[in-house]
């Protein structure tokens, strides 16, 4: 599988910082926030309106320790400052718990409370599929994949970028609760418009003897 793109959004966060445990802790991505992206596509430039569905990144919540943490977007083995141990579906976002690396603790207390006081996660999104997205269109991802938070210089939100980390397993691509019922209701869509059709073609039948 070939290596894939990811998106990049920057967060400004009040991470909760336990030097004694050598510990940080936030929500990493908001629910239900129209937040304006605009990305470059080849020479063109793409402007839509993105949110993050509530469970979008059920996938992340059932493997917390393989996200790894990292400075900047690197991936680096110089550059991980620790993995997460806990992360949660709450109601006002994406929630987790970074445990710093032994040998990192000190750098990575002192990155998130001077210097690098943003996350930015890099995930894929799985519904909608990557990189469908419109000019102009409001985006609501359903479903994503997240490889990896970054510490990084406070920012925007909508700070877009897009990066190539690393392949995709069976076990990234495995369903979740959130896929199926994404596919549901795109099958209930195209049900109501395939009869809406149909209706139409119907219509048009009669259109010799009016």
């Amino acid at each position: 599988m070939e290596d894939q793109p990811f998106y990049a959004r920057s967060i400004p966060v009040d991470l909760e910082v336990d030097a004694d445990e050598g510990t940080a802790e936030g929500i990493l991505v908001p629910w239900a926030t129209p937040t304006p992206i605009v990305e470059r596509r080849g020479d063109a430039l793409v402007r839509y309106t993105e949110e993050f569905a509530r469970r979008s990144f059920d996938r992340a919540a059932r493997a917390p320790g393989r996200i790894p943490f990292t400075y900047g977007h690197s991936s680096a083995f110089g550059d991980r400052l620790g993995s997460f141990t806990h992360i949660e579906d709450r109601a006002e976002g994406l929630w987790g718990r970074i445990k710093f690396d032994g040998s990192k603790v000190d750098a990575a207390r002192d990155a998130v409370t001077s210097s690098h006081q943003a996350i930015s996660v890099g995930f894929l999104s799985v519904v909608p599929k990557a990189f469908s997205e419109r000019d102009g269109s409001h985006v609501i991802r359903r479903s994503a994949i997240l490889d990896h938070v970054a510490a990084v210089p406070a920012g925007a939100y909508a700070d877009a970028r897009l990066t190539v980390v690393r392949n995709l397993t069976a076990e990234d691509l495995a369903e979740t609760d959130a896929d199926i019922a994404a596919a549901a209701e795109l099958a209930e869509r195209q049900a109501v418009l395939d009869e809406a059709l149909a209706l139409v073609e119907a219509g048009k039948r009669w259109d010799p003897y009016r």
